[in-house]
């Protein structure tokens, strides 16, 4: 009796340290499981909040297959300017009588912008991408006899000086949905916003960019960039100022959407047609790897 006594203590003592290690298992797997819904919580709030901003600010009636012709059309210069940068291209990204044109050539110094007549030099060279040893199908361009490298060059825009024009610091380079910009030039305020919707498998989508003046009597609201989606890459802004000398803002932008390509975009006042603020009146577009 007193053995059967024992045992069943024994066993007693056992399954009350079981149960315990059980519970102290349980209890660890409940504050690792409330852990992680407090995690998951946090991200939805945190994209919901994101979406629900763009969804907000998306006032634009421009729907996806709209925004596929609007890319067609906006994103097409007028071909009446020609703008490249130095540096080494891919042989297909320069014709061979760049060379014989005159250009006017963009130049900084001491934070100041300046217009030059200049000429350019094209030399042919080593690309690593395409040639193989021995080859040179790549193409270098550069200014001669000029230390100071040109931040782009111009060719086919007529009546300008060579002299300091105006330029004005940008505070945004990239915007995303529901995100403004704002340049004051010469006493007019010009805005940008951006518009877009994002998904959490296809990211940003239906993407453009929309500008207005406050000072315009006829509330101009102009779509100067638009994409249906990014690969990897986000429209940005590099320059603004003056560079035809009419008194308004012009604009240099990147208006690639893919993370291999560059697309340097003129934009310019003074071309602008009626109901519009800016022209897309020339690109450089080059592709790296």
């Amino acid at each position: 009796m007193r053995n059967f006594i024992l045992i069943s203590l024994i066993l007693l003592i056992f399954t009350s340290c079981n149960q315990h290690k059980q519970q102290d298992e349980i209890n660890k797997l409940k504050k690792e499981n409330d852990f992680l819904r407090i995690k998951l919580n946090e991200q939805k709030n945190m994209y919901k909040s994101l979406n629900d901003k763009i969804l907000y600010s998306r006032n634009s009636p421009e729907s996806s297959e709209t925004l596929k012709e609007l890319k067609k059309t906006l994103n097409q210069s007028s071909n009446q300017l020609k703008i490249i940068t130095t540096g080494k291209f891919h042989g297909d990204e320069i014709e061979n009588n760049f060379k014989d044109l005159d250009w006017y050539g963009l130049f900084i110094e001491n934070d100041k912008y300046f217009l030059k007549k200049t000429k350019i030099m094209i030399e042919s060279v080593f690309d690593p991408i395409a040639d193989s040893k021995g080859d040179k199908t790549g193409i270098k361009v550069f200014v001669p006899d000029i230390d100071t490298k040109p931040f782009i060059l111009i060719n086919g825009l007529n009546k300008i000086q060579e002299k300091q024009i105006e330029s004005v610091k940008i505070n945004k380079i990239y915007l995303n949905p529901g995100d403004g910009l704002n340049i004051e030039f010469n006493g007019d305020m010009i805005c940008f916003n951006a518009y877009g919707s994002v998904y959490p498998d296809q990211g940003l989508r239906n993407y453009l960019i929309r500008v207005s003046s406050r000072n315009d009597k006829h509330k101009v609201k102009q779509v100067i960039a638009a994409t249906d989606g990014f690969d990897d890459a986000m429209y940005k802004f590099i320059w603004a100022g003056d560079i035809d000398q009419d008194g308004k803002l012009d604009l240099i932008m990147d208006l690639s959407d893919h993370y291999n390509m560059s697309k340097i975009t003129l934009f310019l006042s003074s071309m602008a047609e009626e109901g519009e603020l800016f022209k897309n009146v020339a690109e450089f577009i080059t592709v790296g790897c």
